[in-house]
């Protein structure tokens, strides 16, 4: 960026000052994806219920080895909305994952 930016005649005062906004835009970036891409990866993997050293995707509340403990939550503190609409979005975005995922690891 840099050199085009240069070849177009930008002054070199102008050049340092986008230089360094997009050094500090990066690095600010850079320590949000660093700091949320553990937590993000491992918590959308769960122990499996029957196979004790198995981890798998829990996207979209796959059952796994906690559930128990979540649906006890959600029981006692949450209630579930009747909206059919929205039912049937989160059914169909559920089902077009798993498709999905199934696809993706058909060979593996």
């Amino acid at each position: 960026m840099y050199k085009i930016e240069k070849d177009i005649g930008i002054p070199e005062l102008l050049l340092r000052e986008l230089r360094n906004g997009r050094s500090e835009t990066y690095k600010f970036y850079l320590q949000i994806v660093h700091n949320s891409y553990t937590t993000c990866m491992i918590g959308a993997y769960s122990k499996q219920i029957r196979k004790k050293d198995s981890i798998l995707s829990n996207t979209f509340g796959m059952a796994s080895k906690y559930s128990n403990q979540t649906l006890n939550k959600v029981n006692h503190e949450f209630s579930v909305t009747s909206n059919r609409e929205l039912w049937i979005m989160a059914h169909v975005l559920r089902e077009s994952f798993i498709k999905y995922y199934v696809l993706l690891h058909k060979d593996h």
